[in-house]
């Protein structure tokens, strides 16, 4: 019985009904606890933006999955907690501590999507606190090797994406745009994960307003929102319309601009208040261009 909740659970998931893949997978807990439900149902409700259930549904699941002698799924949870704890608390002690257990978990693994997955995060996590791009470029290649091997089409979006957007920060941009093309098409057309296929896009859309391609952040902008659209993903959504706000103003299209702020700034309060703040110097950039210099100082 548990086994076919679980299935239904995952197949809620994958069709984007987040609220009845989260009842079918709290029936599933009913009947029996295992670590793949408590896992499904943690991404249930990262969808939904409850991340207090978040960091306790993980925990459990990785728990659990150090019980039944399953370190593949314990990397895995290990990984996600530690991104939790930099994307939701900005955390990133806490998240160093999680992913040196899951590289504590990961040696003798195969290849697998774990291990590539792992390898990326350690690739980003060179890039952004070790300042260390040599580094953080070896991981992704080596990301990329076993992706490709496995045909793991998540594993080349993300270490294409991060590859991209690394050299677009270095200055070599029409090095790094084609990366970011490739793999921000492949997150649209392909029947990909989709919190790997969001991820992707973030990059794109980031390295786009960096560099003021304005073109091209237009064009892929408007793919990416009808994306999260249909996949009723506000988190992303509203990240994206901040940074394609930016795009707006340096464009001049200023109240396009103040409503995606204001809509995304409404959105981030409820599901990600560490990232408001980011909306709040964008506004005050806006009211200053605007010459309404009193509301850009307050």
């Amino acid at each position: 019985m548990t086994d076919d909740l679980l299935k239904q659970g995952h197949k809620a998931l994958a069709n984007g009904e987040w609220e009845k893949a989260r009842d079918i997978l709290e029936n599933a807990l009913k009947e029996s606890e295992s670590a793949e439900v408590y896992e499904e149902l943690a991404w249930a409700n990262w969808w939904l933006n409850n991340t207090v259930a978040v960091f306790d549904l993980r925990a459990k699941a990785h728990n659990l999955f150090l019980r039944d002698h399953n370190n593949k799924g314990a990397v895995r949870t290990a990984c996600w907690i530690g991104i939790d704890y930099i994307e939701i608390k900005g955390e990133y002690a806490v998240a160093g501590g999680w992913f040196k257990r899951a590289e504590s978990l990961i040696e003798g693994l195969p290849d697998s999507w774990e291990l590539c997955h792992y390898k990326i995060i350690k690739a980003r996590w060179a890039f952004l606190v070790e300042k260390n791009n040599q580094l953080a470029f070896r991981y992704i290649d080596e990301a990329l090797k076993i992706s490709k091997s496995l045909k793991n089409i998540e594993g080349e979006m993300l270490a294409e994406s991060l590859k991209g957007f690394i050299l677009i920060v270095e200055g070599k941009v029409s090095e790094g745009m084609p990366f970011l093309d490739e793999a921000t098409l492949l997150a649209l057309t392909s029947e990909s994960d989709v919190k790997i296929t969001t991820i992707t896009c973030c990059f794109l859309i980031d390295a786009c307003e960096r560099v003021r391609d304005y073109e091209r952040a237009t064009q892929w902008c408007n793919n990416v929102k009808e994306l999260c659209k249909r996949w009723k993903f506000k988190a992303m959504f509203a990240n994206c319309r901040m940074k394609y706000a930016g795009v707006l103003i340096w464009k001049g299209e200023w109240e396009e601009a103040e409503e995606e702020l204001l809509s995304a700034s409404s959105e981030l309060k409820k599901i990600r208040p560490l990232q408001v703040n980011a909306c709040t110097v964008r506004l005050a950039d806006l009211r200053r261009r605007q010459g309404k210099l009193n509301e850009a100082e307050e």
